[in-house]
């Protein structure tokens, strides 16, 4: 809740204003320079979304690599109060950004394909149903489809995150290890398996997540500005 709270409300508003600026840059370059060609509005979605996620996840990364570490190991707070102290103790600031990379090489895709898949999937609900379409309907329905979609094409970077976020408080060996040897580590253990293992758990945590999320954000947003 420390991690998910702040970064959730950070990363809607971050996303939320800047696609609504990128947008209207797109509709004047438009009105103005017809002859010139435009990026659809699906592409100012993602370019909001990537940009969103990566100050989002850089600011609360500390914090996902302590819940990583707590799903990995049953832990008490004393316990984990020991690990943030052995690890700056061992690798310092830098030990709180084990499985950055990974998380960022998942991020990034998942957010630009969430985004422009949420962006196309709404616009289409809204043209099909016409001015009397529900709003809420159509956010959780789109945040759904799009969850599912970018879930699936990003999952093998997840997998390789979180095997990288759970050497936290380990050896110096184990926490030094490159991203490379960590792939090839999970390939020699298992194969080609290693890299979709817990795909439906996923699917079934992120699809409805996303969709409920976006619904009620897209619902009091709307709410509020009718009011």
């Amino acid at each position: 809740m420390v991690m998910a709270l702040p970064a959730t409300v950070f990363y809607f508003t971050t996303y939320d204003n800047l696609s609504v600026w990128l947008k209207k840059k797109m509709g004047c370059r438009r009105a103005f320079k017809p002859d010139k060609w435009t990026p659809p509005d699906w592409t100012a979605a993602a370019v909001a979304g990537i940009a969103a996620r990566t100050i989002a996840v850089t600011v609360v990364s500390p914090v996902e690599m302590i819940r990583t570490k707590m799903q990995s190991q049953k832990l008490t707070y004393n316990e984990v109060g020991h690990l943030i102290r052995s690890s700056w103790a061992t690798k310092g600031i830098s030990s709180f950004y084990l499985g950055w990379t990974p998380t960022m090489l998942r991020n990034i895709p998942f957010s630009g394909i969430y985004w422009a898949g949420y962006d196309w999937f709404k616009t289409t609900l809204q043209r099909h149903q016409g001015p009397n379409h529900n709003p809420f309907a159509v956010s959780f329905a789109s945040g759904a489809a799009a969850g599912i979609i970018a879930s699936i094409f990003t999952h093998p970077f997840d997998v390789i995150k979180t095997n990288c976020q759970i050497r936290i408080g380990g050896t110096a060996d184990d926490m030094n290890k490159s991203i490379s040897v960590v792939i090839r580590e999970m390939y020699q253990t298992r194969g080609w398996s290693a890299f979709s293992a817990g795909l439906v758990p996923r699917l079934v945590k992120v699809s409805p997540a996303c969709a409920i999320m976006i619904s009620f954000y897209e619902y009091f947003k709307y709410l509020f500005q009718t009011k």
